[in-house]
This record gives structure tokens, C-alpha cells and sequence, in this order.
């Protein structure tokens, strides 16, 4: 019996550290995203497209964008096979809308790049070397969406370009961020479970006293 809850102090305490892969890819799209809204807005505020900024602007914003997409299903799957305590729930309610956040913050970070995608009708340089064509280069979709959807293929791009313009970056993610960093400052300041400082490892990587000294 002593054995069994000797292993499980043990899991607990391991359990206290977010995986070191978890928080470099939680800083790293953090970083991302602010990028990804510096040079759209930069671009929108303080260039014309007839400017070479505007174009390296815009393709370092696409690639950013493909980054986010790339690494998002690894923070996803990384959480979900390297579970820690989360700190304090104060209720069921507020446990459930955390979830639902996080979800939501990892569909968006893949709908908005998508959708960029979709809504894109000229070809981006991926990392400067491969080619990446717009939707507009397929013949095939051309066809498909005049058949079945009774539409020019311009026609059905310009809801996806809209809401990664409009509705996604502008309205829902701004959102779903304020509602994430909020309850980030939350778990630091009001419940005071340390949340922050366990995801900058480089910083804290021992458990709190009152846990430690359980061991």
C-alpha cells in the first residue's frame, strides 16, 4: 500500500510540470500569433500593395500561418498524452468553459489559416522554395463548384476570405484569446496556483513547497 501511494506522489509531482515541448510550443505560437497580426495590420495600416513590403509582408504572414498549422495538432496531441494539474477549478462550470476555450483556440488557429487558403487566388512561395498554388490553379474545383454549386469559383472563395479577414481574426479569435490570457492572469493573481510560471520551465521546474514536502 505504501508502495502504491508512493507512486502515485511520484505521478503527482511529475504531473505538476507542463512537458517542456508543451510549453516551447505553447511560447512558440504565441509568438506566431502576434506575428501573424503585426504584419496583417502593418500591411493594412502603413503600406500599398504597389510596395515590395506589402508582398514580403504578406508572404511572411502566409508562412506564418502555415507554421500555425503545422504545429497546432502537436499541442493538441502533446496535452492530451501529457496531462498536469491545471491548478484550481472554482466550479464545474468555469472546468467545462476552459475546455471548451482551449478547443475552440485550437480550431481556430486551423479554421483561420484554412480559410486564408480557400479564400486565396494567387500562389504564395512556402518557405521561399515550394510553390504553394491557390485554389484558383485548379481546373478540377473550377468545374466542381460550377456544376454543383451553381457558382464561379471567385464567388465561393470570398465567404472563406471574408471570415479569415473579418469574422475569425477580427471577432472570434481576439475573443477566444481575451477569454485565455484573462483566465491565465486569473490562475496567477486570484487562485495563485502558479499556472504561469509552470509553463516557463527555464524559470521553475521545482514543485511548489507544500507539494515537495509531501515526497
Amino acid at each position: 500500500m505504501t508502495k502504491i501511494m508512493s507512486v502515485f506522489l511520484v505521478m503527482k509531482l511529475d504531473a505538476w510540470f507542463y512537458h517542456r515541448a508543451f510549453c516551447f510550443i505553447h511560447w512558440t505560437l504565441a509568438f506566431l500569433v502576434s506575428f501573424l497580426y503585426a504584419t496583417g495590420y502593418y500591411r493594412l495600416m502603413f503600406t500599398t500593395q504597389s510596395e515590395p513590403l506589402n508582398w514580403y509582408l504578406l508572404v511572411w504572414h502566409m508562412n506564418a500561418g502555415a507554421l500555425v498549422v503545422a504545429i497546432t495538432p502537436l499541442i493538441f496531441f502533446i496535452k492530451l498524452n501529457a496531462p498536469v494539474l491545471t491548478g484550481k477549478v472554482p466550479n464545474l462550470f468555469i472546468g467545462l468553459t476552459t475546455k471548451i476555450v482551449h478547443l475552440g483556440l485550437y480550431a481556430m488557429l486551423l479554421a483561420i489559416p484554412c480559410a486564408a487558403y480557400m479564400g486565396l487566388g494567387f500562389d504564395f512561395p512556402l518557405v521561399g522554395v515550394i510553390n504553394v498554388p491557390g485554389l484558383i490553379r485548379f481546373t478540377w474545383i473550377h468545374r466542381w463548384v460550377s456544376e454543383h454549386l451553381n457558382m464561379p469559383l471567385i464567388t465561393f472563395m470570398e465567404p472563406f476570405a471574408k471570415f479569415h479577414r473579418d469574422t475569425g481574426a477580427d471577432v472570434i479569435l481576439p475573443a477566444l484569446l481575451g477569454l485565455h490570457i484573462g483566465a491565465a492572469f486569473y490562475h496567477h493573481f486570484v487562485l495563485q496556483d502558479e499556472i504561469l510560471l509552470r509553463l516557463l520551465p527555464s524559470l521553475r521546474r521545482r514543485p511548489p513547497e507544500n507539494l515537495s514536502g509531501k515526497r
